[in-house]
């Protein structure tokens, strides 16, 4: 059996089938312990032998385990990258993210640490009022030279965000350069629902998105133009 069980991983390795291999070793521990009782006549000999060999055959079986894992993506020929690029797997990434980048004036100074942390927890209170106002959970993971904010369904209430999976703010200071991100993910594939959202300046969505931008940024109404 630990043999038959083996060699069926290997003849298999293409559908992934290690874990057979967990199931092959108590059959290896049963095998040990036959021999070991026909060898040796002190049965804590016996045990010895049979645990140490067990051990030995989980080692071999673990290196099987690495060293049959799947190459696919080593191995991939010069024209795979093609396949990802390929027209239906564009059209799904197109109707399930939404994005926006805005370029805000500012004056191009740095502010110092106290600023910074102030503009922080401006940013925020601002989302937190607003992910209350939506239903959604928000956090803040920190990125470099600006605040990042991303919202989710609430595990209460998951459809109150409707078709969202997540969103999120970002503002980053670039060199003179002081951007606003917005990024929509929805739960659904739908071309329609999503096609009819497309971020057009001057639509009443860009509109909202573009205050919301400016309120986290802090600059002036009219200040952010969308890129």
């Amino acid at each position: 059996m630990f043999a038959t069980i083996v060699l069926t991983v290997v003849a298999v390795m293409i559908h992934d089938a290690r874990w057979l291999l967990l199931v092959a070793w108590p059959f290896a521990g049963f095998a040990l312990w036959e021999f070991a009782r026909l060898l040796f006549s002190k049965r804590l000999i016996a045990i010895a032998v049979t645990v140490t060999l067990s051990l030995g055959s989980a080692a071999l079986l673990g290196w099987l385990y690495i060293g049959l894992a799947p190459t696919e993506t080593l191995t991939a020929s010069p024209a795979s990258p093609e396949k990802t690029t390929q027209k239906p797997l564009t059209k799904s990434l197109d109707s399930t993210w939404s994005r926006a980048y805005y370029k805000c004036k500012w004056d191009g100074v740095m502010p110092d640490q106290k600023a910074l942390e102030k503009n922080t927890a401006a940013f925020k209170q601002y989302i937190g009022v607003y992910a209350d106002t939506l239903g959604a959970i928000a956090t803040f993971p920190p990125i470099k030279g600006g605040d990042k904010a991303e919202l989710r369904p609430s595990i209460t209430d998951p459809d109150k965000m409707g078709n969202f999976a997540e969103i999120t703010f970002e503002t980053r200071r670039l060199g003179k350069d002081l951007l606003g991100i917005f990024t929509a993910k929805y739960k659904v594939d739908l071309y329609g629902a999503v096609s009819g959202q497309k971020i057009q300046p001057g639509s009443d969505l860009e509109v909202r998105i573009r205050k919301r931008i400016e309120d986290l940024t802090g600059v002036s109404r009219g200040d952010c133009e969308l890129q």
